[in-house]
């Protein structure tokens, strides 16, 4: 749906996006289901102009008598208890945080309302509502094995997007409603973006931290400089180049394994090796993936000789980002020995910075990651930044979080593909003049 608001001042057709910084999208005050857009300051007016566009309301879905065989199992989190079907990530077999709307379930005993026995939470039912997972209470007075009918609200994620077109309106384009990883909607032919504006589930108002201003004249280059990247892996490359053949070992955890991509060609470490052969189609191109769900650094040292080293790898290409947890002098500890038993074998080294985490997570992913740089460069090998190329989906527009296909810490098709591009940054193409 798009909504039109017209603006008196012309925008000529070939404006780029990032002249239209000047341009301001924010929430009202107080905050509400609406947002203001503040045009630039005119020579000659007093005051700048605001305009006020009002957003559809976050979209929901509402359960009547849903049967659900209950469990005994007490609900914690995304990884116990009976799980709201409503609530479920399509990519995972898991709930997501915050679908629930507070206050919205009801379980009965049958799905006729005039007849049903109301259960009552805590004395027959535990639930956890911020995940969307119930469980049976022992002594309370739901049977054993029983099915149960809920009722329940399950919220949808969108984002919608401000514009400018050429003729000088300003435009809401509303995304489409997905359980998980919306995406922003398409705009008008020249229309030059604003800003996107997120609605996680169940949201009321739109704040400050929900709108994303389209910034692409800030995005920072992940990573190091050409001439870092190919000095780090410059026998590999040569290699390639040669049309010799090359052995490209990933060691990981659950995300190198392949997370939640919807196919194997889409992840990561599967898309990495199909576009390096394509750049290189007479070498021959052999990746390993080592990547096993839930493991760290730790373990990766433990598995190195019989999971890596094994196949006398020419690269080797490293993420955990399980590690992000851990103090900073762990992972340097962890890194460096992993690099120096590496290149003890004749192998060179990149280190890939996690993709983001869920928000909840993130309080020592700064630091964690910053430590991963430092251990690149102080052994002077290949850094894939990764973490840093998720903090620039802000700057395009894009909440991170909606790059996550289990709402977590497993990355959509699209966050794969930016492990993809921050690795192929190592292997460009040699010009026809070389």
């Amino acid at each position: 749906m798009l909504i039109p608001l017209t603006l008196m001042v012309a925008v000529a057709p070939s404006l780029a996006p990032d002249a239209l910084s000047v341009w301001q999208v924010l929430p009202t005050e107080p905050a509400s289901m609406a947002v203001r857009v503040l045009a630039p300051v005119v020579e000659g007016e007093s005051s700048q102009r605001s305009f006020s566009i009002a957003l559809a309301p976050a979209n929901q879905e509402v359960f009547k008598a849903q049967p659900i065989a209950i469990g005994d199992e007490a609900p914690q989190q995304w990884f116990a208890g009976t799980r709201l079907p409503g609530c479920m990530s399509p990519y995972a077999y898991h709930t997501l945080r915050d679908c629930l709307l507070p206050g919205s379930v009801v379980v009965r005993s049958s799905p006729n309302e005039a007849e049903a026995k109301t259960y009552a939470l805590g004395a027959d039912y535990l639930l956890d509502e911020k995940w969307g997972s119930l469980g049976r209470v022992g002594e309370g007075s739901i049977p054993p094995g029983a099915t149960v009918y809920v009722d329940y609200v399950a919220g949808l994620e969108r984002i919608d997007a401000v514009a400018l077109l050429p003729d000088g309106q300003a435009v809401l384009v509303t995304g489409t409603p997905e359980k998980v990883c919306p995406k922003p909607p398409a705009l008008p032919e020249n229309a030059a973006p604003l800003a996107n504006v997120y609605l996680p589930f169940n949201t009321t108002a739109v704040t400050a931290d929900l709108v994303y201003p389209i910034r692409t004249n800030e995005v920072a280059a992940p990573g190091q400089t050409p001439e870092h990247k190919a000095a780090a892996v410059k026998n590999t490359l040569a290699k390639l180049r040669a049309g010799g053949a090359v052995t490209i070992v990933f060691l990981g955890d659950s995300v190198t394994a392949g997370g939640d991509a919807t196919k194997p060609e889409l992840r990561f470490v599967d898309r990495f090796g199909i576009e390096l052969r394509r750049r290189f189609p007479s070498a021959t191109v052999n990746v390993v993936n080592a990547g096993i769900g839930g493991t760290n650094s730790d373990l990766g040292l433990e598995r190195l000789d019989k999971d890596v080293l094994a196949y006398d790898p020419d690269l080797v290409c490293i993420e955990f980002v399980n590690d992000m947890f851990w103090p900073p002098e762990k992972i340097r500890e962890n890194y460096t020995a992993l690099v120096d038993r590496i290149r003890a074998r004749g192998g060179e080294v990149i280190i890939i910075t996690p993709h983001l985490m869920m928000p909840e997570w993130m309080e020592k992913f700064g630091p964690a990651a910053q430590a991963l740089r430092e251990a690149a460069a102080e052994r002077q090998v290949g850094l894939a930044d990764v973490s840093l190329a998720w903090q620039n989906v802000r700057l395009l527009g894009i909440p991170y979080q909606t790059l996550l296909a289990n709402g977590i810490n497993h990355p959509d098709d699209r966050g794969h593909k930016i492990f993809v591009d921050a690795l192929l940054s190592f292997f460009p193409q040699a010009s026809r003049a070389a």
